[in-house]
């Protein structure tokens, strides 16, 4: 019974998500929706509406513009995160900026 105790409490802290910039920094730029412009705005109400694991991840430029990429339904958070990540650079590299993607929600 002990090491089904321990092997429980391993199992459950190796399931921990990484905390969103949000999470971490409600205050930072990225996290002020007042600030969003209409695609993102409309695109993260898509995203809340969505059910299961699911990742949102924004990035800003110098000039204002704005790159999202957002992931739903996957096996595992992770899995999620990654590819909203992997979305919103893709975007993001099609311009010559110093911007970087943050995961967001």
């Amino acid at each position: 019974m002990k090491y089904l105790s321990i092997g429980i409490v391993l199992l459950l802290t190796g399931c921990q998500a990484t905390p969103t910039l949000c999470e971490v920094e409600p205050n930072a730029f990225l996290c002020d929706s007042s600030s969003y412009n209409v695609a993102t705005v409309n695109a993260l109400t898509t995203f809340e509406s969505r059910a299961g694991r699911k990742a949102f991840a924004l990035g800003k430029t110098e000039n204002g513009g704005e790159f999202y990429g957002f992931s739903e339904g996957y096996s595992s958070q992770s899995k999620a995160n990654t590819r909203a990540l992997d979305e919103c650079k893709k975007r993001l590299a099609k311009y010559d900026t110093n911007a970087q993607c943050e995961l967001i929600r």
